[in-house]
């Protein structure tokens, strides 16, 4: 008995942590979303930039910090975000599109072409919803 409780109590002390750990990130993530609501981006930055460094693979919030810095037209700092949510996960629709405008934002034909490009191989039915209106 001794055995098995000593095998399974690091594993609820590691369940614990994380559950702990996933309350915290969820609370962050909600203020954020509440601070850029606000248009409040520079605090949503400090905030999204708490998330990454507790949640480094989690590739939406490396895209929402993206988000806030092109809302205050800091693209030396967007296109970072953009490019870890987009090495985290290479299908991201948002994080191509977005990273597309920052492109065309620089100028960048080409770059903003080729991203745009890749955000329409990776576009759902619904994320087409918002740029197509129909009458159905």
């Amino acid at each position: 008995m001794k055995l098995l409780s000593t095998l399974f109590i690091p594993f609820f002390i590691n369940a614990t942590f994380v559950s702990a750990q996933k309350t915290i990130i969820d609370s962050l993530a909600k203020k954020a979303g509440i601070e850029s609501s606000a248009k409040n981006y520079l605090s949503a930055i400090k905030i999204y930039t708490q998330i990454t460094e507790k949640e480094p693979t989690d590739s939406k919030y490396w895209f929402y910090r993206g988000q806030a810095y092109m809302m205050v037209n800091d693209f030396k700092h967007a296109e970072p975000d953009y490019n870890k949510a987009l090495q985290l996960n290479s299908k991201y629709f948002d994080a191509y599109l977005s990273r597309a405008i920052l492109y065309f934002n620089l100028n960048d034909a080409e770059k903003s072409i080729n991203d745009y490009n890749q955000a329409l191989r990776y576009c759902s039915n619904e994320s087409m919803n918002v740029f197509i209106k129909t009458d159905n």
